[in-house]
C-alpha cells in the first residue's frame, strides 16, 4: 500500500471518458512486468499524447510498489 499526498492519477483532462479511465486503471492493475508497464505507457501516449506529470507518477508508483512487495514491505508513506 502505498500513502502519499502526491498526485498520483489519471487526470480528467487527459482521458475525459470515465469508463475509459477505469478500464485503463483495471488494464494496469493486471500489469506484472517492466516490458508490459512500458507497452501500457506508450499505448497511452499513442492514443491520448503526452503523459501529464500525474499518470508519470501512477507508473512510477506501480514500480515502487512492485519494488515494496519484493522487499517485504506493507506500507509506503512517501511525503
Amino acid at each position: 500500500m502505498i500513502e502519499t499526498d502526491l498526485e498520483i492519477r489519471i487526470p480528467d483532462d487527459y482521458v475525459n471518458n470515465v469508463t475509459e479511465r477505469l478500464i485503463l486503471y483495471r488494464e494496469l492493475d493486471d500489469i506484472k512486468t517492466e516490458p508490459d508497464l512500458q507497452q501500457y505507457r506508450l499505448g497511452l501516449i499513442d492514443r491520448f499524447g503526452k503523459l501529464p506529470d500525474s499518470v508519470i507518477s501512477l507508473l512510477d508508483t506501480v514500480r515502487l510498489i512492485w519494488a515494496g512487495k519484493r522487499l517485504g514491505m506493507e506500507k509506503i508513506t512517501l511525503a
